[in-house]
């Protein structure tokens, strides 16, 4: 526990010296249209909170998000197996996941917006970025099982089940938990700059290019502020989920 506590208050003063600072640069720039102090982020923030379709645009992004998450890992999951089962099948796929690694995100929203509505790119997107990083990373912790384990699993006729629980979700743990942290991250930025692109009805990305046209930096820094704190939750949320359960 005391551990704990400690950790957490060299977390606090961590944030509490970069909130400082910004407070500082904000002051020595004093050109609101630039950059915003944080307590103007912190009025505004609390402003956006009693409005009720701010939570409307939050759950809409947020939910859409998750989903083209999920969509991806799942996806990824079933494509990793089966190209650990096939080398044809991991060789087709191969060009394909260093496509979707390689071409930048923007290209892919443009493309996309040729034949793809606006509001669905928040799917989409997270669903192609989140599939190529955690299809990598099964795949590779597969790859990695020792296969002088899974020859003593086969001689002393271990069943599927212990083998799957204690050979093949414990040394893939690490990989999913790795991967899942860094799709979830990859989701939101995606799917965030797909949403400010294709201008979606009731969305933060349709808000946050509003607030740029508009220049309204304030509500920028607390949208902004906003996401950044709904991905973190959902990070720490999922990786919990998959550690309770793995």
């Amino acid at each position: 526990m005391k551990i704990s506590i400690t950790k957490v208050n060299k977390n606090f003063l961590v944030i509490l010296f970069w909130i400082i600072v910004w407070q500082i640069f904000a002051m020595l720039i004093n050109e609101e249209i630039l950059i915003v102090s944080p307590f103007k982020v912190l009025i505004k923030t609390f402003e956006n909170l009693k409005n009720p379709n701010f939570y409307l645009i939050l759950f809409n992004t947020s939910s859409k998000i998750c989903l083209g998450f999920l969509l991806g890992f799942f996806a990824a999951l079933l494509l990793s197996l089966l190209s650990y089962k096939s080398t044809l099948v991991k060789n087709l796929l191969f060009p394909l996941i260093l496509f979707i690694k390689s071409i930048p995100v923007i290209s892919f929203i443009i493309l996309l917006l040729v034949f793809l509505s606006s509001k669905y790119l928040n799917i989409f997107i997270p669903f192609i970025m989140s599939l190529s990083i955690i299809y990598t990373n099964i795949l590779q912790g597969l790859l990695a099982i020792d296969g002088k384990i899974l020859e003593m699993a086969r001689v002393f006729n271990i069943s599927y089940k212990n083998k799957l629980k204690y050979i093949y979700l414990h040394s893939l743990k690490p990989y999913i938990l790795s991967s899942t942290s860094l799709a979830i991250g990859i989701s939101f930025k995606s799917g965030l700059s797909a949403e400010v692109i294709g201008i979606a009805n009731n969305s933060i990305g349709r808000a946050l290019y509003e607030s740029k046209i508009y220049l309204d930096i304030s509500n920028l820094f607390s949208l902004t502020f906003v996401t950044m704190l709904i991905s973190l939750i959902l990070e720490k949320f999922f990786t919990f989920l998959i550690r309770r359960l793995i």
